[in-house]
This record gives C-alpha cells, sequence and structure tokens, in this order.
C-alpha cells in the first residue's frame, strides 16, 4: 500500500469553474476546496486501501453532486465533475432516497483496515483483524474478552447520512454472562453513534430493528458500562443486525462498536464483519442461514459394549479402542471402526497391549493410543496405520502414572498431570520416537480434561 491522489476539476452546467466548493471521499474524512480556478486536490492519502468510494462535490446554490467510484491503491486519479456530472445552479433542492450514493460505507475486512481508528481504555489490547471466525471469509474484526476491566473502541470514519439510511452489520458474540440468569451480562458489545466529532456518545440500542441487545450488565466487578443494554451471553452463531439511522439525515457522524470488559472471568469476545452504511432500499435483508435442528438418535453400538473408550474421528470415520467391559479385568484390546455412512461398525486389528481410561489422537493421519489403565511399570505409546491397517508399538509412556491428561498441539503428544494430583507435563515426539519434560502445571490434578484451542494453547480443565 502506498499513497493515492485524487484532483480535478468543478464546475457549473454553465462551464463557470466554481471556487469554494467543497469536494469529499465519502467514509474516509478526507476532503478539499477548489480554488479560484475551480481546481481542488485530495491527498497524497497515504496507505490508502483501493476499492469502491463515493465522491460528492457540492458548493452553495448548486446541488451537490456524487460520484461512485472504484479507486486504486496508489497513484493520481483524476475525476472531474464537468459535463454529465457538472454541478446544477439554482435553488437546490432537498436530496431524496434515489438521488444519494446508494452505499455510502460497506467494509467486508478483506483489505485491510479501511480507514477504522482503534483506541482502548485499560487493558492493552485493541481491536484486530482476524482469520479465524468471520461471516464472509476468512477475515473480521474481533476484540477478545478481558478479566481485567477495560473498553475496547473500533471507531468509523466521518460521513454524512441522507435519508432513509441504515446500519448494518454481521457479528457473533461469546461474552461473559450470569450461566443462571442469560439476560445479565459482565461483559458486553454496545454500538454507539457521535453527531459531534467524537465528543460525546450515544447509545444506538434503541435504533436496533433486527437482533437488538439480549442483555442488561451487571453493575458489580466494574464494567464501564454498568446498567446498560448490551450484546452478551452466547450469539449461537453468526447475526446480522440492522440500525436505522434516519433521524440523524444530513449530520456528519461517527459510528464505534465498544466492547467493555469487567474485572471477573474470561470467555472468548466479539466479532464483526461485513459493515456496510447505506441506503434502506439496497441494504437488503441477506438470505437467513437455513436453521438446523439439533436432535439426537440413537446410531449402531459397538461391537462389544464396555466403558472407558478411547475415540477419535479421522478422516470421516470415528475410532474405538480398548476400554473395560467389568471394570476388574484391566482392560481390553479391542479395536474397531465406525462408518457414519452406513451407520456400522467394523472390527479392526486389537490394539497390542490392553488398556482403558486412555486418549486416543490423531497425528499426521495415524493414530496413537496414549496413558490409561496398561500396567503400573510400562505405559507403550502405540500407533495404529490406517493404510496399512497395522498397530505397532512406539516410546514406553512418560514418567509411570495414571489419570493424566492427553492433548496434541504442533504435531507433539502432550501427558499432563496425573494420579497423585502431579504437577509433571510430557511432551512426545513422534518424528523421533521420543519423551522430554516440560514446564510443570501450577497445581497438580488427576482425571483432568485437556484440550487444545484453536490458537494452539492447551487448556488445562476440572480434574481432582
Amino acid at each position: 500500500m502506498t499513497d493515492l491522489t485524487i484532483q480535478g476539476a468543478v464546475q457549473s452546467c454553465q462551464g463557470v469553474f466554481i471556487t469554494g466548493a467543497t469536494v469529499t471521499l465519502e467514509g474516509t474524512g478526507q476532503s478539499a476546496t477548489t480554488g479560484g480556478d475551480g481546481r481542488y486536490r485530495i491527498g497524497p492519502l497515504a496507505n490508502f486501501l483501493g476499492g469502491d468510494y463515493v465522491l460528492t462535490a457540492s458548493a452553495a446554490g448548486y446541488s451537490p453532486r456524487s460520484l461512485p467510484l472504484t479507486l486504486p491503491d496508489t497513484g493520481v486519479r483524476t475525476v472531474n465533475f464537468a459535463g454529465a456530472s457538472c454541478l446544477s445552479s439554482g435553488p437546490v433542492s432537498t436530496p431524496t432516497a434515489t438521488s444519494l450514493p446508494a452505499i455510502l460505507f460497506a467494509d467486508d475486512v478483506e483489505r485491510g483496515n479501511r480507514n477504522w481508528l482503534r483506541q482502548h481504555s485499560g487493558g492493552n489490547t485493541d481491536w484486530e483483524i482476524v482469520d479465524h471466525d468471520a461471516e464472509s471469509q476468512p477475515h473480521s474484526w474481533y476484540a477478545v474478552s478481558s478479566s481485567a476491566a477495560t473498553d475496547m473502541y473500533l471507531i468509523s470514519a466521518p460521513m454524512t447520512l441522507g435519508p432513509n439510511i441504515v446500519l448494518a452489520f454481521w457479528h457473533r458474540y461469546i461474552l461473559e454472562a450470569n450461566r443462571d440468569a442469560a439476560a445479565l451480562g459482565y461483559d458486553g458489545g454496545v454500538v454507539e453513534l457521535s453527531n459531534d466529532g467524537g465528543t460525546t456518545w450515544q447509545d444506538l440500542g434503541l435504533l436496533m430493528t433486527q437482533n437488538g441487545y439480549n442483555t442488561v450488565i451487571s453493575s458489580g466487578f466494574g464494567s464501564p458500562i454498568p446498567g446498560r443494554r448490551a450484546f452478551s451471553n452466547d450469539s449461537r452463531g453468526w447475526l446480522q443486525t440492522r440500525v436505522e439511522l434516519s433521524s440523524f439525515y444530513s449530520q456528519t457522524v461517527l459510528l464505534r462498536f465498544r466492547l467493555a470488559n469487567d474485572s471477573s472471568d474470561v470467555w472468548d469476545g466479539w466479532w464483526i464483519d461485513d459493515v456496510t452504511v447505506g441506503r434502506s432500499d439496497t441494504v437488503v435483508l441477506p438470505t437467513p442461514h437455513p436453521t438446523v435442528a439439533l436432535t439426537w438418535a440413537i446410531a449402531a453400538s459397538v461391537t462389544t459394549a464396555r466403558f472407558a473408550i478411547g475415540a477419535v474421528a479421522s478422516n470421516g470415520k470415528v475410532y474405538a479402542s480398548g476400554g473395560s467391559i467389568t471394570g476388574w479385568d484391566g482392560g481390553i484390546t479391542n479395536f474397531e471402526r465406525y462408518d457414519p455412512g452406513t451407520n456400522s461398525w467394523t472390527p479392526l486389528p486389537p490394539m497390542l497391549h490392553p488398556r482403558y481410561q486412555h486418549t486416543l489422537v490423531e497425528i499426521s493421519g495415524k493414530l496413537m493410543a496414549v496413558g490409561g489403565y496398561v500396567n503400573f511399570t510400562s505405559q507403550p505409546v502405540e500407533e495404529y496405520d490406517p493404510v496399512t491397517n497395522v498397530w505397532s508399538v512406539r516410546a514406553d509412556g512418560p514418567a509411570p502414572r495414571d489419570d493424566y491428561g492427553v492433548a496434541t498441539a504442533g504435531g507433539k503428544i502432550y501427558a499432563i498431570g496425573g494420579y497423585l494430583r502431579v504437577t509433571r507435563v510430557d511432551e512426545f515426539n513422534p518424528a523421533t520416537n521420543t519423551w522430554s519434560q516440560k514446564a510443570s502445571m501450577p497445581t497438580g490434578r488427576d482425571r483432568l480434561a485437556a484440550v487444545t484451542g484453536s490458537n494452539g494453547k492447551i487448556y488445562i480443565i476440572g480434574g481432582w
């Protein structure tokens, strides 16, 4: 991204160059005034992001003229308000919904930061562009939940609104709320507007006509927005919210998305995507996402009834290994594969060691049985190759113990904690067939759950 300059001249329809006309690049806050020769120059605009914009020229005694443009990232673009694009003189008519640009601003977050300002109060995190979740893939804006009282703001460039303007945006949120009283939130997102250059802000909740606020924020725990209505709890997927902005007709406004965190627990955060400001007749309602009925159904049973099974999904199939029939049998070696397409189980070659309360994981297309009750002197890792349909023994397990949690990250396997509430963490590298000890947990625990998040970090849940 480099610099772009927009230049040209503004003429009346009588061919006269107009002095003192204002030329504005809508949605960016960039404008220029014509000199005595009727010419203007906007820029150079550093780090400009090319795309679809609207350029508007206005002058006292003339009807304004708006031109839709597709601008490059860099270079010099000449745009003249002349000929068929001239400014007509005489009484200035009141703009109508169809005489104004259909779309004032649109951002699908696929071309970087399009003139958004990011600010925060408390903490040190800001809104950021991410690629781990989006309505229109792959990018969206994201503000993370925090355990400290913080405010994070995503602020638009100024834009002048015509009649019948709406704000529409897609968003998803998983924000801390009261699990027993879903309408009580702790961390919350709000949408606000300023018509005085950012000096004061007003909440837009009462103007939301679709998918508005769903909670009231608690007055405890230091929230920056106590007692206000907001988005909180779990949106359960992406939603489009629409806000009616007709009451701000002819005003120049800023819009902002604000995530306010309190000083208690952390959930996930707030994602924003596909933000559009435009005429209500052009910002159409999207085709609703199909609603999937969530129901349970009984599938085929495993070939041998048992509990404490290791299981993993791989390549569209489900694999189940080991387990115990009585709890006193030392485990079994049974191994089988479930095909959801045929709703059937197929017996496969058994494991080489009986075990139960173990974990079955996938690494690079191969399945590995780790941990569990095998015996108390050796817990070998076993590897199953679906291509050859053969089990093989890998390295012995980590320091002998049971009831530890198992997770995978970065192509390696981690054995975490274990009986009796140890803090030890061991890493298995399948490429070298070796175990190595890693940093211990802060607290010892056994019978815990371990899971790897989308950020590559391992999370420990529960335990004894």
